[in-house]
C-alpha cells in the first residue's frame, strides 16, 4: 500500500520533470507528513533556479497541497528570499 508522502513524491517527480529538463532548475525543499492515527496530512515541495548572470533574483517554483482540506497551493516567483511571488490558490469545491 502506498503511503501519502510515496504518491506525492511520485507525482512530484512526474509533474516538475519539465523544470528540471527544460529550464535547468532542481529541488530545494521537499517534505511530506502522514502521522498515523490523526489527519495530519500535508505536503510541500519548492524547485529553483539559479541564473548565473545574477545570483540574487532566483526563479522558483513551490507546491503545497493537503489533501485533507482539499487545499492545492502554487507559488511562482523570483527573489533569493521568495518574497516576490505570483500565488494561485485552488478554490475548494462547492
Amino acid at each position: 500500500m502506498s503511503t501519502f508522502p510515496a504518491a506525492f513524491a511520485k507525482a512530484e517527480r512526474k509533474a516538475m520533470l519539465f523544470l528540471v529538463a527544460e529550464h535547468g532548475f532542481h529541488s530545494q525543499e521537499h517534505d511530506a507528513v502522514e502521522t498515523v492515527g490523526t489527519q495530519a496530512v500535508f505536503a510541500s515541495v519548492a524547485y529553483v533556479e539559479t541564473r548565473p548572470i545574477s545570483q540574487s533574483h532566483e526563479r522558483f517554483v513551490q507546491l503545497s497541497m493537503t489533501p485533507l482540506r482539499l487545499e492545492l497551493d502554487l507559488d511562482i516567483g523570483f527573489g533569493r528570499e521568495k518574497t516576490q511571488f505570483f500565488t494561485i490558490d485552488a478554490p475548494p469545491p462547492r
